[in-house]
Parts: C-alpha cells; sequence; structure tokens
C-alpha cells in the first residue's frame, strides 16, 4: 500500500507540475512592440510648458519609441513587450539611446483603450516605471514615481 501511494504521488507530480510551468511562459519579454501600439499617438489639446504650449506626443514603431514634445525626449530602441491575453495593459522595455548609449533599459506601462472620441479609433497612455543601469556595480532597477501623462489619440 505505501508503495502505491509513492508511485501515484511521483506520477501525479510528473504530469501536473509541468502543466503549471507552461503558465509562466505567457510572462516572457516578446521582441518588438505589439501592431496595436504602433503609430504616431497626440494628444487633443497643447498644454502649457517651458514658457509656452506644446503638445505631448508619443511615436511607437516596430523597434523604436519616442515619447516626447519637451526639450529632452525619451528615445529608446531595442523595444520589448509582455502582455497578458484579453488585457488593456502593455509592459515595455527597451534601451535608452541618447546619454547611455544602450546601456540603460528603461522600463514603461502603457494603457490602451478604445477611443470614446469620434475619429479616433484608440486612446493611450503610459508612464516611465523606472530603469536599470547595469554599468553600475549595483545594477537594480530604479523605480521612478510619477503617475500617467495625458491621454494620447491616434
Amino acid at each position: 500500500m505505501k508503495i502505491k501511494n509513492i508511485l501515484v504521488t511521483t506520477v501525479a507530480t510528473l504530469v501536473f507540475v509541468p502543466a503549471l510551468g507552461n503558465a509562466t511562459q505567457a510572462a516572457t519579454w516578446k521582441r518588438y512592440t505589439p501592431a496595436v501600439l504602433r503609430g504616431h499617438w497626440k494628444a487633443l489639446h497643447k498644454i502649457p510648458a517651458m514658457g509656452g504650449h506644446l503638445r505631448p506626443y508619443c511615436i511607437v514603431k516596430k523597434d523604436y519609441f519616442n515619447a516626447g514634445a519637451f526639450s529632452d525626449p525619451a528615445l529608446n530602441n531595442k523595444v520589448q513587450y509582455r502582455h497578458k491575453t484579453d488585457s488593456q495593459i502593455y509592459y515595455i522595455k527597451c534601451h535608452e539611446i541618447v546619454y547611455s548609449h544602450e546601456k540603460q533599459v528603461n522600463y514603461y506601462k502603457f494603457i490602451l483603450h478604445n477611443s470614446n472620441k469620434s475619429g479616433k479609433k484608440y486612446m493611450l497612455k503610459f508612464k516611465f516605471l523606472g530603469a536599470r543601469i547595469p554599468q553600475y556595480k549595483h545594477n537594480k532597477f530604479t523605480s521612478y514615481k510619477e503617475g500617467y501623462g495625458k491621454w494620447l489619440y491616434r
């Protein structure tokens, strides 16, 4: 009887543990940006900034991401993303190309919705989550505590 219980436990472990391990594969980073995020995104209205009025925008291409409208835009390439099925949230990981020359890895969170404005199909907002800078000895993730930007439309 004891040997039968051990055998049943071993077989059940071999059958069910690999099935549970496959669920984590959905959280792997995929290369490039998803097609639904690609394009030129713009805010509907200009905002007061730097002594004038600027329109926030974001350009998302296959392997490039630029968020700007200010004098110091976020330029990133080598884009990867993580997305759960039937979710409106996308996590973007990319390399900063201006100051660190692709050594700094930036992380963003995008939220995509169907638009409530006529003539615009989608609306998007995102926030910078933080960065990982490998050239420093600690190589830790440095988080950034800011809210989301304005809704952008395409």
